[in-house]
C-alpha cells in the first residue's frame, strides 16, 4: 500500500509541475512581445500616401500600362473585397496627373477595381488595377528598414481577358517604380 501512495504522490507531483512549467511558459511567450509573429497581410504604414507610377522606361504608367493611373493613392481604409479572401486589401484611388481622382472627372473609367495589400513575409506591396476583366498589377519592394520610403521598385505586369494580346493571359513582368509625391489636397 505505501509503494502505492509513493507512486500516486508521484505522479501527482509530476503533473502538477507539468502544468506549472507550461502556464509559465505560455505567460513568458505572452510577456515577450518580440516573439509574435506578424500578420502576413498587415498594414505597411510606409506605403500609405500618393505614388507616381512609371513603366520600364521611365513613363508615366497612365499611357503605358493598361488601366494604370499615373498617380496612386494608397489608403489605410479597407476595401471592400470578397468574402472568401484571406487577403486584406486596402483602397487604391486612381488619380491623373494633376492628383485629381479619375472618378470624379470620368464616372466610365472608374468601373473595376483598385486595390492594394501588403506582404510581410516578403516585404513587399501589390497594387491592382483593373476594369472588371483586364487591368495591371505592380509588385513592390517596401524595405522594412525605411521608415517612409521615397522611391519603390519592382514589377508590373499586365493581365488580359480573351481580347487582349495575344489572346488571354499575363504579358511579361516589366520593371517599374514608383515614386513618393505630395497628395493633392
Amino acid at each position: 500500500m505505501k509503494s502505492h501512495a509513493r507512486l500516486l504522490v508521484a505522479c501527482t507531483s509530476a503533473v502538477i509541475g507539468a502544468l506549472s512549467l507550461s502556464a509559465y511558459r505560455w505567460v513568458g511567450a505572452r510577456a515577450q512581445p518580440e516573439r509574435r509573429v506578424r500578420s502576413r497581410n498587415a498594414l505597411q504604414a510606409a506605403a500609405v500616401g500618393c505614388w507616381k507610377l512609371y513603366d520600364n522606361q521611365g513613363h508615366s504608367a497612365q499611357g503605358s500600362l493598361y488601366w494604370s493611373p499615373a498617380i496612386t493613392q494608397l489608403d489605410s481604409t479597407l476595401a471592400q473585397s470578397r468574402p472568401a479572401s484571406p487577403i486584406l486589401a486596402r483602397n487604391a484611388s486612381r488619380l491623373d496627373t494633376l492628383g485629381h481622382d479619375i472618378s470624379l472627372i470620368d464616372d466610365s473609367r472608374n468601373r473595376g477595381t483598385h486595390a492594394w495589400s501588403s506582404d510581410s513575409l516578403s516585404d513587399s506591396v501589390r497594387i491592382g488595377f483593373s476594369s472588371g476583366f483586364s487591368g495591371t498589377v505592380f509588385v513592390l519592394k517596401l524595405e522594412p528598414t525605411l521608415a517612409k520610403p521615397d522611391t519603390l521598385f519592382g514589377r508590373a505586369f499586365e493581365h488580359w481577358d480573351s481580347m487582349g494580346p495575344p489572346n488571354f493571359g499575363i504579358t511579361e513582368r516589366r520593371e517599374a517604380t514608383a515614386i513618393r509625391t505630395p497628395c493633392a489636397q
